[in-house]
């Protein structure tokens, strides 16, 4: 019996010692990975570290169409990021002005923002980044959850041999994450796909404006009001295939319908250029202005929303 129990504790012991080693190999090359190819050429820490350290009284908050979209003017810091769900720019925004008096602020106002997935992404994951600086974040690169949750897809994309490249290009000066190409040259199915893709997941938007995010999305602006900001929610432009491909799915209407509502009825303002007359020279791709569109989009809508 006695064998028995030795040889089990014995294939334990490798057992485990193995799981270790292999666990210790994955953790020590995962974080080669994130430091030598995957930093570098993503913007969130530099994003976070701006987030920190900026003190304008103007801000705008939202996801990529707001990090591509504003560019260039001294009074707004560009506090959007790629992804960005309504309650990461209610968490940020309500960081940020914690400790800096507001005066203008540009909320997004899309329909994809009210999509599920959007709305029930929480800020909770990454609140800390925007909090402080901690020696942990600055150690030990899996502790980012952005790096760390797209661990296994970042792997499959080194060992496919394709190249790690910024796609965005972060300003210092701003917060803007800008790209000058466009998409003029693309083809007509290659520009249906992207579009598609886009519009599956705002083909049902939450237009309940009980919705807890939506009612918290409503705490935040009248909490920026009474500290004295002047709101403006703002509709990003998209082009015009873009919105010939989505004329048949409702989202555009009823989202507009909600966010006038919520304009009314908190007292801000609601700007909306996704119908605009911007030639398709102006945009990355069919969803986001490039850095010309982003210069030209922003005059405009800094006079629409407080001129």
């Amino acid at each position: 019996m006695s064998f028995f129990i030795s040889s089990f504790r014995n294939y334990l012991n490798v057992t485990l010692s193995v799981i270790l080693l292999v666990g210790g190999i994955f953790v020590v090359s995962s974080e080669w990975l994130l430091r030598a190819r995957v930093a570098p050429n993503q913007n969130i820490e530099r994003h976070a570290e701006f987030h920190r350290t900026v003190s304008r009284p103007g801000a705008a908050f939202g996801d990529s169409h707001v990090a591509m979209g504003i560019v260039g003017d001294p009074e707004i810091a560009n506090l959007g990021f790629p992804g960005d769900s309504l309650q990461e720019v209610i968490g940020k925004a309500k960081l940020y002005f914690t400790r800096v008096s507001p005066t203008k602020v540009l909320l997004q106002a899309d329909p994809q923002q009210l999509a599920a997935v959007r709305l029930n992404k929480s800020f909770e994951p990454i609140r800390t980044m925007f909090e402080q600086k901690t020696a942990l974040l600055s150690m030990l690169k899996l502790s980012v959850p952005i790096y760390r949750n797209n661990i296994v897809g970042h792997w499959q994309f080194y060992l496919s041999g394709a190249d790690f490249k910024a796609i965005r290009q972060f300003d210092p000066i701003d917060g803007s994450q800008t790209v000058t190409a466009t998409f003029e040259d693309w083809p007509e199915d290659k520009i249906l796909g992207f579009v598609k893709r886009i519009l599956a997941d705002q083909i049902h938007v939450e237009a309940n404006p009980n919705h807890p995010t939506l009612k918290h999305y409503r705490e935040l602006i009248r909490w920026l009001i009474a500290k004295g900001a002047r709101i403006c929610l703002v509709a990003y432009p998209v082009s015009k295939p873009f919105l010939k491909i989505a004329e048949g799915y409702g989202s555009e209407e009823s989202s507009e319908l909600l966010y006038r509502a919520l304009a009314s009825e908190t007292g801000a303002k609601y700007v909306n250029f996704r119908r605009n007359d911007y030639p398709n020279g102006l945009f990355y791709d069919p969803d986001h202005l490039n850095k010309a569109g982003a210069v030209r989009f922003t005059a405009e809508v800094m006079r629409e929303c407080f001129q």
